[in-house]
C-alpha cells in the first residue's frame, strides 16, 4: 500500500511532483513535504484499517442478529443486509479517512491534471492483455455453467449469475478500451 502511496510522487530537479491518484493536477513538494505527507498517509492508513475491522464486526453481528428475527433464521437476508450496508460504508471510508492533504493544499498546480483519456491510457498500459483476457474468460465460464447448469433454487445461483455476468461487462469494456487506446 506504501508504494501504490508513493507512486503518486514523481521526482524533478529540485524536489517532486504529486499527483493525487496518479492523475490529478501536479504539485509541487519538497522531500520534507512528501515525508510529512507519508507519515500523515500511514497514520490515516491505520485509522482506516482499525475502523473498517471494527465496523465489519459490528455490522455482521447486527444484520444476523435482526435478519434471524425478521425472517425466521435465514442467513440469506442477513448476509444481503450486511453486504448493502458495506456498499455504502466502503466508499464513505474514503472520504472520511483519506490521507490528509495538508501538505499539498497549499501549493498551486504547476500543471493541469490528466484528461480522462490520458489517464485511461496509462492506466491500461500497465495491464496486459493476458490478464483481462483471462478474467473475462473465466467471468464467462461461470456464467455460462450458471445458465446451464444450475436450477436457480437457491439466492446464491442468481447471485453468482448477477456477479459474472457484471464481470464480464466490466472485463469487456476494459478489452475494447485497452484496445482503442
Amino acid at each position: 500500500m506504501d508504494d501504490i502511496f508513493l507512486a503518486q510522487f514523481k521526482p524533478v530537479d529540485d524536489g517532486f511532483l504529486y499527483r493525487r491518484n496518479q492523475n490529478g493536477p501536479a504539485l509541487k513538494c519538497s522531500e520534507s513535504e512528501k515525508v510529512q505527507f507519508f507519515s500523515d498517509f500511514r497514520k490515516a492508513s491505520r485509522r482506516l484499517i482499525r475502523g473498517t475491522v471494527l465496523a465489519i464486526f459490528i455490522i455482521i453481528a447486527l444484520a444476523f442478529m435482526f435478519a434471524r428475527d425478521w425472517f425466521e433464521g435465514s442467513d440469506w437476508p442477513a448476509l444481503l443486509i450486511a453486504g448493502g450496508i458495506l456498499l455504502f460504508y466502503f466508499p464513505a471510508t474514503q472520504m472520511i479517512y483519506g490521507a490528509p492533504e495538508k501538505v499539498p493544499e497549499k501549493s498551486i498546480p504547476v500543471s493541469p491534471g490528466l484528461t480522462k483519456q490520458e489517464w485511461q491510457k496509462k492506466h491500461f498500459e500497465k495491464i496486459g492483455w493476458g490478464l483481462l483476457v483471462a478474467v473475462t474468460g473465466f467471468a464467462a465460464t461461470s456464467f455460462g455453467y450458471m445458465i446451464t447448469q444450475s436450477d436457480f433454487s437457491a439466492a446464491v445461483d442468481y447471485i453468482w449469475l448477477l456477479g459474472s455476468g457484471a464481470v464480464i461487462l466490466v472485463g469487456l469494456r476494459s478489452l475494447w478500451l485497452k484496445h482503442r487506446l
